[in-house]
């Protein structure tokens, strides 16, 4: 249950509020933090450089998507490692690196509220 809020960008404390000023799946912007929930008056800009730490789960998020990538690339036909494969899976952490730079703050607010 908790992953739906996660996706969908809901305050961590009390899951009503939103985190970003705009959607995070289907938005091309970086998009702007909230200084507070709207709802519940949560502080979700802790201090400078709270959100440094979402590196992780930025890098965790690429990964996974790589690896999803290169299983698919698998499946389809393609060899164990070849240029297709590498060139799928930079092409899909490119059109997904915006997706992953908002839902590593929201993993990481989640996290470490």
């Amino acid at each position: 249950m908790i992953i739906k809020y996660i996706t969908q960008g809901r305050c961590p404390n009390c899951y009503q509020g939103y985190i970003f000023k705009e959607p995070v799946l289907l938005s091309l912007s970086l998009g702007q933090i909230h200084d507070r929930c709207l709802v519940c008056n949560y502080n979700l800009k802790k201090e400078p450089g709270y959100y440094w730490g979402a590196m992780y789960a930025s890098y965790g998020l690429g990964l996974l998507e790589m690896l999803l990538t290169y299983l698919a690339c698998r499946i389809m036909g393609s060899g164990t490692f070849d240029w297709v494969n590498l060139w799928a899976m930079c092409l899909v952490v490119l059109v997904l690196s915006l997706f992953n730079f908002k839902m590593a703050r929201v993993i990481w607010l989640y996290i470490f509220p």
